[in-house]
């Protein structure tokens, strides 16, 4: 009787335990997107026109001289700036707050977005606005002020306000991003609120961002990071930067840094104590659209006896921070 082959039963087994554990990985992977997946959805319902309700484009119709382009932060929606565009329509100014790539829709549609479809949208948007209105202006919140920088960096406005700009990374966060295609392939979907971006209770209960990020978004908002502070220097217009020392995205450290770096020669840092990070929507939210636009009129307001729109009352402010509490 013919002797049967031995089993190389160490090779078999090994690839046993590979097949196995790939499995397991991708099991794995699966539950942790479906369980973000599922806690986003049941804070943040999408409708029938695959936008979240109160997510979409905020438009304030306005006569064509003065228009204002407000941009708003990453995994978040025009909702969070909706007190500032309010604010700007009431002193004149035709407003628009783009709803960017990828936002306010799902975190599959957050994914595929990338910095280039973000910039190019905020550039069409900043286009438009250029085209109807005499005399614009351009206010940023988080990413949405990144974006601002590199629009103003290529067309200046009249004046620019940057809210919490994210133009310095946290150690967290460039850690996370660094080791991002390691860990991502475990979690693809994050869930990163956090009560200290907004720290009014009733507007984190109305805000309508994700609450949740992705690997792949997330270094995309560095990328934009790094082209916006490289432009950093090439913005002349005046400008003025809020900022909460307490801020838990982005450090008063890093906010100094980026002041410093402005080529702008009329600029004004303002410091909101006690604030969070989301600024335009958190409890001071009327006091910071006030001086946004107190800002903004002093550079494009309506002409004046012996003027022109754009001048100074009183003298621009030459790298002045400010403490402002009321």
């Amino acid at each position: 009787m013919p002797t049967l082959p031995a089993i190389p039963w160490l090779p078999v087994l090994t690839a046993a335990g590979g097949f196995l554990a790939a499995l397991g990985f991708m099991a794995g992977r699966e539950w942790n997107r479906r369980l973000v997946l599922k806690r986003v959805l049941s804070r943040r319902p999408v409708g029938s026109d695959g936008v979240v309700p109160g997510a979409h484009t905020v438009s304030r119709p306005g006569g064509v001289a003065r228009g204002a382009l407000v941009l708003h932060g990453y995994a978040d929606t025009p909702q969070s700036v909706v007190a500032l565009c309010d604010a700007l329509a009431r002193a004149g100014y035709a407003v628009e707050a783009p709803l960017l790539p990828g936002h306010g829709r799902t975190l599959a549609s957050l994914d595929r977005a990338t910095e280039r479809q973000w910039i190019a949208e905020a550039r069409a948007a900043w286009l438009a606005m250029r085209s109807r209105h005499g005399t614009c202006v351009l206010v940023g919140q988080s990413m949405g002020g990144a974006l601002a920088v590199l629009l103003a960096a290529e067309a200046p406005p009249a004046a620019l306000v940057l809210a919490a700009p994210f133009l310095s990374a946290t150690p967290a966060f460039a850690r996370a991003v660094r080791w991002s295609r390691l860990w991502g392939l475990w979690m693809p979907y994050v869930e990163t609120a956090d009560p200290r971006s907004i720290r009014d209770p009733e507007a984190l209960i109305a805000s309508r961002g994700y609450g949740a990020a992705t690997a792949k978004s997330m270094r995309a908002l560095h990328r934009l990071m790094t082209l916006a502070r490289a432009a950093l220097p090439r913005v002349s217009c005046p400008t003025m930067l809020v900022q909460s020392p307490d801020d838990n995205r982005v450090s008063a450290a890093g906010a100094e840094w980026a002041f410093a770096r402005l080529g702008a020669a009329a600029k004004e840092l303002v410091w909101r104590p006690g604030e969070g990070h989301v600024l335009l929507a958190d409890r001071g939210r009327d006091a910071v659209s006030a001086a946004a636009v107190q800002w903004c009129q002093r550079f494009a307001g309506p002409a004046r006896p012996g003027g022109k729109s754009g001048d100074e009352p009183g003298g621009a402010s030459r790298g002045r921070p400010v403490r402002l509490t009321s």
